[in-house]
């Protein structure tokens, strides 16, 4: 079976180009939060880790093009930032939870 969509009152932007610039604007700003299991092969104490993560604000990476987003991006490194880095939990000497915030 098909199914149909139906649009009411579409009309043009007058502003066209300047709101999908500014669209595009509000994503690069819009920040996301992770948080990630930490592996260490050489073992640190928890202020060690807290004082490293604490020097590294603003931190800018370059990032791969994600595999699961490459049938609607085109391949490429693309400059990112992260803001913060903050340890969630101690696990021990070589392992931890990490938070971060970026861009």
């Amino acid at each position: 079976t098909q199914k149909y969509i139906k649009v009411l009152g579409l009309s043009i932007c007058p502003n066209g180009r300047k709101d999908v610039a500014g669209l595009a604007v509000a994503a690069q700003e819009k920040r996301k939060a992770y948080r990630a299991k930490v592996h260490l092969t050489k073992g640190f104490t928890q202020k060690e880790i807290e004082q490293r993560l604490s020097r590294h604000v603003n931190l800018s990476v370059k990032q791969k093009t994600p595999i699961r987003v490459l049938h609607r991006r085109t391949a490429m490194i693309r400059p990112k930032v992260i803001h913060s880095l903050r340890l969630f939990k101690w696990l021990g000497p070589k392992c931890f939870i990490l938070d971060l915030i970026t861009e």
